[in-house]
């Protein structure tokens, strides 16, 4: 059977989380991740035609941390053979920056939760406050793929024999995090 369209699938990558101890053991594990990606691309002889990252690429939505996701996403792809437009993110409840002056965004995740306010209300009048949460993860997007620098995003990529696969950003469960506490 021919392979049409190959990809990679990662999540929960989760940079930035636990202490300097558990800093080592994730270094440690992504490291032989890449290097396995690189192995089983060359045993199989099938190069991948996407990267998909489904959430969490972040502890807690900070800059350094995406900053250090952008590096080991390009080596992944690098040991792939894949094109770094060819990387595709969604974020995930880890994915959102909860500063503590954020209350804005909290009360009305809340309120929603709660169904004192109706969600397609809250995110036609008010959602430039779950936005701005995501503000650090959008620029890594950006950067990293520019196809996935909004929260929803469409692209067309082509196959082999002709095939032509629609790939599409839906998934995002970060809008839904009110605070720390709800992200564990």
């Amino acid at each position: 059977m021919e392979t049409l369209f190959a990809w990679i699938h990662l999540s929960d990558v989760q940079f930035g989380h636990g202490g300097p101890g558990h800093a080592a053991d994730q270094r440690m594990v992504l490291d032989a991740l890449r290097k396995d990606v690189g192995e089983v691309v060359a045993r199989e002889g099938v190069a991948p035609d996407a990267i998909l990252v489904t959430g969490d690429v972040a502890w807690e939505g900070k800059a350094e941390q995406y900053a250090q996701a952008r590096a080991w996403l390009g080596e992944v792809a690098e040991a792939a053979g894949v094109d770094p437009a060819r990387v595709y993110v969604v974020p995930g409840n880890h994915d959102i920056d909860l500063d503590p002056g954020e209350r804005d965004a909290a009360r009305l995740v809340r309120a929603v939760r709660e169904g004192s306010e109706d969600i397609d209300e809250a995110l036609a009048n008010d959602s430039r406050h779950l936005i701005r949460r995501q503000q650090p993860y959008l620029a890594f997007a950006a950067g990293l793929a520019p196809k996935c620098r909004d929260l929803f995003w469409v692209d067309h990529r082509d196959g082999r024999r002709g095939l032509r696969v629609r790939l599409v950003g839906l998934r995002n469960s970060a809008p839904g995090s009110p605070d720390k506490d709800s992200r564990s």
